[in-house]
Order: C-alpha cells, then sequence, then structure tokens
C-alpha cells in the first residue's frame, strides 16, 4: 500500500549486459523488487516512481533498453487527470456538492401514523427546522420530539434519528380514551341487525328480549322504561347493556369449468429500478398486459452518504390460456370461492361459530354453497325525549 501510495512504474530492460545495469542500479540506490527474468536478454521489474530518472546515465553506459509497461499510484491519476480540464472541474463541483448536501437534510421519513394525518406532522417537524436541504448542525432531536409530542395530545411518544442526511421520525399514536355516556340522558338499547339472541347482559335499565329469541333490525332490546309494579310511577334510565345474536352469511358460487393459466411466450424486455434512500426515482415500465417479473439481482450501496439500490431483472411475457378441470378440482375451487364470498361479508369483530360449505348439482351446473353463522354484538344507544 505504501509503494502505491508513492507511486511505482512496471519496466522492462532489454539488452546484453543486464546483470551489470542491474548492479549499477543498487550501486546508484534504486532498489527494485520483483524482479523476473522474461528470456536471456529480457527483464521485468518494479521501481519507485522517482526512481525512473536516476535510470538515464545508466542506460546510456551499458545501452540497455527500457521499455514502461504500466504505471500505478495517485501522482500518475492526477497528473492525467490534469490534462482533462473539464473532467478535473466536474470531479471538483461532484466532490464540492457532495460535501455540501453531507450537511443538510435530505430525506424526512415518517414511521407508525396511522389515524393521524402524516402531512400535519411533517408541517410542525418544517416549523422545528427538521425540513429537506436545511442544516442538520445545530438541531436537538431529543427536544424536538419532546415539543411534537407535547404539542398533539393524539401522540403518545416521537422520536428522531439521523442516518447520514435521512432523518427518521418514529411515532407512538396514544389510545383513544373511552367516551363516558351522559347517564342523565334517557335513551334505549336498539338491535342494529336482525338474529337470534344468545347472550344478554343488562347494566342500567330493564330487558326486553330473552336469550332465544329472534329480533329484527329497530327492535328495542333494552328499554330505558323502568317498572318496579303496578303502584310505582315507572321512571327512565340511561339504558346500558350488551346483547349478542347469532347470524347467518350465505355465499353460492357456480363451480368453475376452466383454469385459467399464464405461459411464457419467450419474448423478454430488461427491468430496471432505481432506488435512493427508498424512494423509487426510475422504474422501467412493462411492455406486456400479462408478464413475469424475474429479477436478476440487487445490486445496493448502503455506506454511501445517501443509500442507493439498483434493481436488475427481465419482463418475461406471458399470454391467458384456459385449460379444462376436473369435478375434484371443481368442488375444491368452488369451494374455496364461495367461502371467500361469506367471509367478505363477516365483520372483523364478529366470532365465527359453525361454517358449512357443500356442493351441489343444479340444472345450471354445479354449486358451491357457504353458510357461516356468527355471534355479534348489535345493540346500540338511542336517545329518547322524554318530558319530565
Amino acid at each position: 500500500m505504501w509503494r502505491f501510495l508513492q507511486g511505482y512504474v512496471i519496466i522492462e530492460l532489454t539488452g546484453l549486459s543486464l546483470e551489470r545495469f542491474l548492479n549499477a542500479m543498487l550501486r546508484a540506490g534504486i532498489t527494485p523488487w520483483q524482479v523476473e527474468r522474461r528470456g536471456t536478454s529480457c527483464i521485468r521489474l518494479r521501481l519507485r516512481a522517482r526512481d525512473f530518472r536516476k535510470l538515464r546515465p545508466i542506460r546510456r553506459k551499458y545501452r540497455c533498453r527500457v521499455h514502461i509497461l504500466s504505471r500505478h499510484g495517485p501522482v500518475f491519476a492526477l497528473v492525467g487527470l490534469w490534462r482533462r480540464k473539464v473532467l478535473l472541474a466536474g470531479c471538483v463541483l461532484a466532490l464540492a456538492a457532495i460535501t455540501a448536501l453531507s450537511t443538510r437534510i435530505l430525506f424526512v421519513r415518517i414511521t407508525g401514523c396511522e389515524t393521524m394525518d402524516e402531512q400535519v406532522l411533517r408541517e410542525m417537524l418544517a416549523e422545528e427546522g427538521i425540513v429537506p436541504f436545511a442544516a442538520w448542525r445545530g438541531l436537538n432531536n431529543l427536544g424536538i420530539a419532546t415539543s411534537v409530542a407535547a404539542r398533539r395530545p393524539e401522540l403518545a411518544w416521537v422520536g428522531i434519528t439521523r442516518e447520514g442526511v435521512i432523518y427518521t421520525v418514529e411515532v407512538r399514536e396514544a389510545i383513544p380514551r373511552m367516551e363516558i355516556p351522559d347517564l342523565s340522558v334517557p335513551c334505549d338499547v336498539i338491535a342494529a341487525k336482525d338474529g337470534m339472541v344468545t347472550r344478554l347482559t343488562v347494566l342500567r335499565g330493564q330487558a326486553r328480549v330473552q336469550v332465544g329469541d329472534w329480533v329484527r333490525a329497530g327492535d328495542v332490546l333494552i328499554s330505558s322504561r323502568v317498572e318496579y309494579n303496578a303502584e310505582s310511577p315507572p321512571y327512565y334510565t340511561h339504558a346500558m347493556g350488551e346483547v349478542w345474536v347469532a347470524r347467518l352469511y350465505e355465499a353460492r358460487v357456480k363451480a368453475p369449468v376452466f383454469a385459467q393459466e399464464y405461459r411464457r411466450t419467450g419474448a423478454l424486455k430488461r427491468y430496471g429500478k432505481l432506488a435512493l434512500a427508498g424512494r423509487v426515482l426510475w422504474e422501467r415500465q412493462p411492455p406486456y398486459p400479462w408478464f413475469e417479473l424475474a429479477v436478476r439481482d440487487v445490486c445496493r450501496w448502503e455506506k454511501l452518504f445517501v443509500p442507493i439500490a439498483l434493481t436488475r431483472g427481465a419482463y418475461l411475457e406471458c399470454v391467458p390460456v384456459n385449460r379444462p378441470i376436473g369435478r375434484a378440482q371443481q368442488e375444491e375451487e368452488a369451494r374455496a370461492r364461495a367461502e371467500l364470498q361469506a367471509m367478505w361479508q363477516i365483520p372483523k369483530d364478529a366470532a365465527i361459530l359453525l361454517k358449512n360449505c357443500y356442493v351441489r348439482e343444479e340444472e345450471d351446473g354445479l354449486w358451491a354453497v357457504c353458510i357461516i353463522t356468527t355471534e355479534e354484538e348489535i345493540g346500540y344507544a338511542k336517545v329518547l325525549r322524554v318530558e319530565s
């Protein structure tokens, strides 16, 4: 490494007095290395660049020919670059731009925003100085994170980290507080859907249904009118409770006769994508309506001041082909589609009690039926206007 930094040349000596030439070099203080004999009258060796000029008097004395094969070292690179003024100016400008941009914020990433508007958070960060092309020196990341979290009640925690020219803002949203109902306002618990009552819990008010009853949407489940007996007058309260019902969701799907496949035609086009700090700057669009993407390699440069990723591959053209399928595959495909359609109808908070999927033959073909029984909470509060 030290010899490379000093600069050295690889030369070939041709002549009849090569041994005397080497002895004269040693007497003159020139120390070669990796001396190789290439023939009876040819020797290849390596020599420091500053010692090369000392060979002129020795070469004249012993009449040996000196041929330079290659030059190595930063000195020769700078000499070649000095002759190309435009390239040298471009390198200087690029180095100056990299040096200037390394002190700036180029990208601001935000993670964890689910309910909060991300644009609002970016505006708050811009007020604190975290904005693209702003200087990152002098910014107190901990103080900015504490200030932003204190200004918005929906934020529980904010963390800010810097990696080169990339600022990452990680957000943890606060759990929303449960609204406390006004118990002085009378209201009934009304059914939102049809179903058969499976569970009933009354906290306030008087139940109007029992387990096993069939209710329809709009029926009163828990009434705010409470009557102890015929002698005492009724009074109104804020009805509260939970009413769970069993509901049925059904889906019917006709079994497919053909299965669609995609076969390659043999045609292909190159694919490429360039990403800078996780953002796609350029990506070649697919030239075919149906295709397969075959990624060949991904080159990443993570240690640069801006992470760069280059993806290369090929778009493989495909054409759709209908292939006949057997009865067993028809039934399996129809059951899967019917179950998927039935599952799409079920709310996220519902519990599945029973699932029954079967296939039956009809006049127009083979049909799959999927029936799913769920348990759901269907009660909601409806405020009443009661005269005092």
